[in-house]
């Protein structure tokens, strides 16, 4: 299965304010996922208590005041996100986002479309 990053709507200051929709957020990782030369924040969540959707979101900062700061669906709704690593898993120079899930009971993997290139689910 494939996927494509969704944009959503990102309220900035200086930093992201905070994102009061992640429900049991329980997993942040930091790396260059979009192979941009600079760092994003990758969070999981896992929605159980209120329940809700777990998810996998990408924050790409802006500028120092926040300007162009952008906020990116993952996707991983069937894996309700108890931790969550990076790492190149298929030599293809990108960042893969691994997502475990205990009440869920498995491993997803993420691999990132950027500029044309393919991206889709693995495992």
């Amino acid at each position: 299965m494939s996927f494509s990053l969704q944009k959503t709507k990102c309220e900035v200051g200086p930093f992201f304010e905070p994102d009061k929709t992640l429900k049991d957020g329980h997993a942040l990782a930091v790396g260059d996922v979009l192979g941009i030369g600079s760092p994003q924040i990758v969070a999981g969540w896992r929605a159980m208590t209120p329940r809700g959707a777990p998810g996998i979101r990408l924050y790409v900062p802006g500028d120092a005041a926040g300007v162009g700061a952008q906020r990116f669906e993952i996707g991983g709704t069937e894996v309700a996100v108890e931790d969550l690593k990076l790492a190149d898993l298929d030599g293809d120079g990108r960042l893969d986002i691994i997502a475990a899930g205990r009440q869920t009971k498995n491993v997803r993997i993420f691999s990132i479309s950027v500029r044309g290139r393919s991206g889709g689910k693995k495992g």
